[in-house]
This record gives structure tokens, sequence and C-alpha cells, in this order.
């Protein structure tokens, strides 16, 4: 797939998950709504399919794709709106690494959005206390152990 092809690709799915500016939290984003997965079916599957066969690998080198954290730690994030800032941050608030985890708590304390900042705390504080997420286990065929499971019964053991 051609450069060009790429950048509109692209464009148009960054466009779509923001919307216009200004741009602001979206539902869509963490809730299950069957007419948004619908409208993303419509308007990417041709997309994704590319994407299963190789054909976006050149989309994920990109400048908005590989170099993101680099930028990041350059600054660059900080010409983003609040929102878009939340969602370039979301990577690094679900990372099993401990060093990203301390990184995400620095980076949502830099956006003035008191229950983003919980969360990445919340994440923070379960990577400390089990150097992972235990509700992932049964996806990546982990074994559970036993005070990963009594943190599971926990009602705040979820997101």
């Amino acid at each position: 797939m051609s450069n060009r092809t790429l950048d509109k690709w692209r464009d148009q799915v960054l466009d779509f998950w923001f919307g216009p500016p200004p741009v602001e939290n979206r539902a869509a984003w963490f809730t299950k709504d069957d007419g948004f997965d619908a409208d993303i079916r419509a308007r990417f599957s041709g997309l994704y399919a590319a994407a299963a066969n190789g054909e976006l690998d050149g989309m994920a080198c990109e400048t908005r794709g590989c170099l993101a954290r680099q930028a990041i730690k350059q600054g660059f994030d900080r010409a983003c709106t609040d929102i878009e800032r939340t969602f370039i941050y979301l990577p690094f608030e679900h990372s099993e690494d401990l060093q990203v985890q301390v990184e995400s708590v620095a980076l949502f304390d830099t956006i003035d959005n008191e229950l983003n900042q919980q969360f990445a705390r919340r994440h923070l504080e379960i990577i400390e206390r089990f150097g992972r997420f235990p509700h992932r286990n049964d996806v990546l065929g982990r074994v559970t152990t036993a005070a990963e499971r009594e943190f599971l019964k926990e009602s705040d053991s979820a997101f």
C-alpha cells in the first residue's frame, strides 16, 4: 500500500476516533456500544483485513505510531488537547511493566483530571502488588495465584 494511501487511512481513522475539534471524552471509547462497533465495521472492515495481511505495517512505523513514546518524552504531547493526551497515555496505563506504570502516573498527573489520575494510580498499585494485571490471566493463559484470585473477588478489582 502506498504511503499516500496509508496517510489517508491513518487520517480517516484518527478523524473518526477523535471527531472534530474540540475533542471531548467519548463514551464509546470506554463502553460497549453496538452502534459504534457497527459503524467501525462499516467504515473500516477493509482496513482491518489489510492490517491482518500486513499491508499496513508501514503505518505502524510512521511518526504518529512508533515515535509516539519518544515524542511524549520530548514534550510533543503538550500540543495535544487533554482528551487527546489521555488517549495517547492509555497504553502506558495498561502496561504490565512497573517502570512504564510509574511513567503513566507522571503523565496523567500533567492532566487536570482527577478521575484519570486515580485510574493511573490504581493501575500502578495493581502492578506493584502482583507484577501484572490478574484479570488478564485467563485470556493470556496464565495461572492465577491464590492472592490474585482473592483480589479478583473484590469489588474494586475491575475498572
